[in-house]
């Protein structure tokens, strides 16, 4: 019996009965096996920076890699995340509600009036994609106590031995406790604080995990720091930068060559160029029987017949379809790893309306997401801000009988992503009518009204509009319809002609029965 090897003697084919267990065949290199290992230790602290500093490039420097971020963020986050109070007494809540809104939200950061509430929370998100993970403080204003967040750089939660797989906490409330990758972490590995660097190396801060805020998106259940959106992509994303580097530097050299010179020499100045043998007044002279004249500053050139001299335009055919659909399959590859649509942020072209329902619908589960790991860190925030305020009596204290209803807050959401919005309204106008839907879901996807806000102005127009109908009507003699002050039609019957009108249908029918 015959039996085919490899160039070692090891059979070719593998009697195994799950061919992905078999690791050493002898024609790829075989993988070290570690599968006791923990995350901390195939992933040290080191990579960690490696690969968030890396993300952390291509986002300031490559235009699809940061556009793919942003345009999650900005559809996650919107012009919404406008308070709802859930709690029990409502006009406790609406006082909270106006005070978060008009003074606190506008206040939140500590770096002032740019970074509002919602600005602060696409920040956030962003962050999330582009570093790994985002970690805010919960502080108070040095002068007044007012509560206020700190952003926390990712790269300043870490420690100075980069190297180290995790360490031991040496001293202090934490003493004896685990860290790693600036995180430390008790017996279960929950955190219980954050060290924050300093500007000078073995500088440090032990900030206690109550105070911190810690976004991320877990992939492992061993994970402390988060990963960024595209990590399982940046090599794809170095190729493609070095690629395209080189060709942008290929079609700058090709932008400055217009004409191809062919002469006997192969110089730049050949000596029997007729140019180089003119008269200082440009006139035409005579050089080995040939006549020759610069025309248009030298533009056009006339040669002698056979003379192996010519002009030819250069013909610039970069990029190369070849390179194009590289660079295609490399942003396909990198985008399909973040789990968001190509045609979102590349060549949305040749796309039918069956496929982009479906790039819609996986760019809105992806939103989804994301506002589902922000809604909890929104929400600590807004419970720490009404926590301080009722404590430094900037608000009442809270008067309902649910037990902690003052914590509980929601938030308005930015409206969804659609192909077809005057078609995604009118239907919504149908459910609405057979009761499908409520009033509060159509008001909210506006993103920053709640239904309490929207029957208050609703009311108050009402309110408005009959308040100037009798004023003018005062004014004037004339009486005024409510009816005119909202006509529909500019010919629209008045309620007195409408029941001349039903009232006189109603006698015809009698008639015709009879």
């Amino acid at each position: 019996m015959s039996i085919l090897v490899d160039q070692w003697g090891a059979p070719i084919t593998s009697r195994k009965f799950f061919k992905a267990s078999n690791n050493n065949d002898g024609n790829r290199p075989s993988e070290t096996i570690r599968a006791l290992d923990p995350l901390k230790k195939l992933l040290t602290y080191r990579d960690w920076q490696t690969i968030s500093f890396l993300s952390s490039k291509f986002f300031a420097n490559f235009g699809v890699f940061k556009g793919a971020i942003q345009q999650k963020s900005m559809l996650a986050v919107g012009n919404a995340w406008a308070p709802i109070f859930m709690g029990e007494d409502k006009e406790w809540g609406l006082e909270a509600k106006t005070w978060l809104i008009e003074q606190w939200y506008p206040t939140c950061d500590v770096r002032g009036w740019n970074f509002d509430f919602a600005t602060c929370l696409y920040n956030d998100s962003v962050t999330v994609d582009r570093e790994g993970d985002c970690i805010a403080m919960l502080t108070r204003s040095e002068q007044t106590g007012w509560p206020q967040i700190q952003r926390i750089p990712s790269r300043q939660i870490g420690q100075w031995d980069s190297w180290a797989h995790e360490t031991k906490v040496s001293g202090g409330p934490y003493d004896g406790a685990t860290i790693c990758s600036g995180v430390i972490v008790n017996s279960a590995g929950r955190p219980i604080a954050y060290r924050k660097l300093g500007e000078k190396r073995g500088e440090f801060e032990d900030i206690s995990a109550r105070d911190i805020i810690h976004v991320f998106e877990p992939d492992w259940y061993e994970q402390h720091r988060g990963l960024p959106l595209l990590s399982a992509s940046i090599e794809e994303f170095r190729d493609i930068a070095q690629s395209d580097e080189w060709e942008r530097q290929a079609m700058l050299i090709a932008s400055a060559i217009g004409i191809l010179e062919y002469n006997e020499t192969g110089a730049d100045e050949d000596p029997r160029d007729p140019l180089n043998i003119l008269d200082s007044d440009g006139e035409a002279t005579q050089q080995e029987g040939l006549t020759i004249k610069s025309m248009l500053g030298g533009m056009v050139r006339y040669f002698k017949a056979n003379s192996g001299a010519k002009l030819e335009q250069f013909l610039n055919n970069r990029p190369t379809e070849e390179w194009t659909q590289f660079q295609d399959r490399q942003i396909r590859k990198a985008l399909a790893g973040a789990n968001w649509p190509y045609s979102m942020v590349w060549k949305p072209d040749g796309t039918n309306g069956t496929v982009q329902r479906s790039e819609l619908n996986k760019a809105k589960t992806a939103v989804a997401d994301r506002q589902s790991l922000l809604f909890p860190a929104a929400r600590r925030m807004v419970q720490y801000a009404v926590s301080v305020a009722i404590q430094q009596g900037i608000l009442p204290d809270y008067p309902g009988q649910d037990k902690g209803g003052f914590l509980k807050w929601a938030f308005t959401l930015p409206p969804k992503i659609t192909i077809d919005e005057g078609r995604d309204r009118q239907q919504r106008r149908e459910d609405f009518k057979t009761g499908i839907i409520n009033m509060t879901t159509i008001v909210e996807e506006d993103g920053n009204r709640t239904i309490e806000d929207h029957y208050r102005q609703r009311a108050h127009e009402i309110a408005l509009r009959k308040q100037i109908a009798r004023e003018v009507s005062d004014e004037t003699g004339e009486e005024i319809e409510e009816r005119e002050m909202m006509m529909l039609t500019p010919n629209e019957m008045s309620q007195e002609q409408i029941d001349s009108q039903q009232k006189g249908n109603k006698e015809q029918s009698t008639e015709e029965d009879e």
